[in-house]
């Protein structure tokens, strides 16, 4: 059983470990991912800021110029697609990297909650030891006890066999 414990905790802290790194991951592709969103975002605004330069310049000029308005306009709404693109996967790796930190520590508490049952099997155990130590040593004391017993009674045994013989060979010597 104590096996099992120790084998489930090294299992548990293994496993805590590995979201441990995976949460780590997560936290670090979130991390680019927020660098490119910045990155778009400044994109944006240089060329929402371009875009204006070139309505005001429209405006001075003649209307020849709408296509590279209209190309440009294309690229800020394109620029505007992928910042959304950006904040989704940015929430997504946020949310992930939440439930891996979340897995993590109901893993941390599970190997916690391991180790002190792991104590305790522990605690019992030398408990236990300890009792059939304490008996083995009176079950010898007792069997030493009763094998000197034993030879005292063997000794009054014999005694009172040759008594009885000797008393035998006197009535025999008395009957005669």
């Amino acid at each position: 059983r104590r096996a099992e414990v120790e084998e489930e905790t090294r299992a548990k802290e293994a496993e805590a470990a590995e979201l441990a790194a995976k949460a780590q991951s997560i936290e670090d592709e979130n991390g680019t991912l927020l660098e490119q969103l910045e990155a778009q975002r400044r994109i944006r605004g240089t060329l929402e800021q371009e875009l204006e330069r070139l309505k005001a310049l429209q405006q001075l000029k003649s209307h020849s110029g709408e296509p590279d308005i209209e190309d440009l306009e294309k690229q800020l709404l394109e620029a505007v697609e992928v910042q959304g693109a950006l904040r989704f996967s940015l929430l997504r790796s946020q949310a992930a990297a939440e439930e891996a930190q979340g897995q993590r520590l109901a893993m941390e508490a599970r190997a916690s909650e391991l180790r002190e049952r792991l104590e305790e099997a522990r605690g019992s155990y030398v408990f236990a030891i300890e009792a059939l130590d304490h008996k083995v040593a009176a079950l010898e004391r007792e069997g030493y006890e009763a094998e000197r017993t034993a030879e005292r009674l063997e000794r009054a045994l014999e005694s009172t066999a040759f008594r009885t013989r000797m008393a035998s060979v006197e009535l025999q010597s008395w009957a005669v």
